[in-house]
């Protein structure tokens, strides 16, 4: 679903805090043209200060493949970095988000933007960090239990072992990885790694070297029998994707980059499910790992004294997964805001602007 509130909240507080303008451009990715009108027609009602040149939409192309909802929200990530790299001059990093984001200053809550969002504050230094990280060559990854907790899906009873597992078996597949039949020390390393369920996505920002990616891309594609013929776009519509994709690119940069995991189990605790950063266990210390994002959760639980204070030298930049933990920057309002206007919005001009076509409901907005 579009998650239109959650977009507009970000972009809100990306567009006043003058670090982050100059140290990233945003790029948001649709479905649609007549969702790209949609959304200019609710920010212009609910957030008219935001400048039209804060953002760049991106249309996706209809995916011939993909439709199981985590896979397609893949597909979207990607389409914005292949967007990217069909620019002119492409940036060096591409970073793959949900739209539920916040600004870290003043605890993820609307306010003036202060030092956190001067211009030579931390959002200066995102480049830097970023090319830290690439220049190390490790990716943080953490063991995720077998028993702490589990889960109910269908008939079966699923453990954060077994369903973060079956994530990452996934994205090495797509990458027609094969431990049994690859014997170099790289391959060991991700056949471990799965094995033991060492669990890398979003352990800090999903960022993506675009020029490593585009290598990705192309090899996969031409595992799928596909040929780059004209744009990056183009080349990913017919694509079999996969969802958790960051993923994919980690067993990538272990394969063929030189990158390799850093096991920060005894720093972060066995993760319940899927990323430590998402619900970090009590006393985890990510003050010593330095991420540039971290979760709703992880927030809340550093302001109530479960986990250490952040890095005063290395501050996170961002909250993700805003909308889980503590509430911050009156998201229910603005989520009933957007769905007051959008009601409206459909009322007047939903057949006239091929809105009403589109199949939204109010859980979506």
């Amino acid at each position: 679903p579009p998650k239109f509130h959650a977009a507009s909240k970000w972009l809100s507080q990306y567009s006043k805090c003058a670090g982050a303008l100059a140290a990233a451009s945003v790029y948001v990715v649709f479905s649609s043209e007549a969702e790209v009108r949609l959304f200019r027609e609710g920010l212009a009602c609910l957030y008219p200060d935001i400048p039209q040149d804060a953002w760049v939409p991106v249309v996706m192309l209809p995916p011939k493949q993909q439709r199981q909802a985590q896979i397609l929200a893949g597909y979207k990530k990607w389409t914005g970095i292949m967007h990217m790299l069909d620019l002119p001059e492409s940036p060096d990093f591409g970073v793959m988000v949900d739209a539920e984001l916040l600004i870290f200053e003043n605890s993820g809550n609307d306010g003036p933007a202060g030092a956190a969002c001067a211009i030579d504050g931390p959002w200066s230094q995102l480049h830097r960090r970023l090319l830290a990280k690439e220049e190390s060559k490790v990716i943080p990854a953490a063991r995720v239990s077998n028993s702490h907790t589990s889960y109910k899906q269908g008939s079966r009873t699923m453990t954060g072992f077994i369903y973060d597992q079956a994530l990452m078996k996934e994205n090495a597949n797509w990458l027609r990885f094969d431990g049994r039949s690859c014997s170099s020390a790289k391959c060991h390393e991700v056949d471990a790694a799965l094995k033991q369920t060492l669990f890398s996505w979003w352990t800090d920002l999903p960022y993506l070297n675009l020029t490593i990616a585009a290598r990705l891309i192309k090899t996969v594609a031409e595992g799928q029998k596909l040929v780059k013929q004209g744009s990056w776009v183009e080349l990913l519509q017919p694509m079999r994707m996969t969802r958790f994709e960051m993923l994919g690119y980690h067993y990538w940069c272990i394969l063929h980059e030189g990158f390799s995991f850093k096991d920060v189990t005894n720093l972060t605790g066995e993760a319940k499910w899927g990323s430590y950063l998402e619900d970090p266990p009590a006393n985890a210390r990510l003050d010593l790992l330095e991420p540039i994002w971290v979760s709703g959760h992880a927030m809340e639980y550093m302001e109530d004294g479960i986990i250490p204070n952040f890095s005063k030298s290395n501050p996170p930049l961002l909250i993700y997964h805003a909308d889980k933990g503590r509430s911050r920057a009156k998201r229910e309002q603005n989520r009933e805001n957007w769905k007051m206007v959008m009601k409206k919005l459909l009322h007047l001009y939903g057949d006239d602007q091929g809105w009403s076509r589109m199949r939204l409901y109010e859980e979506d907005w």
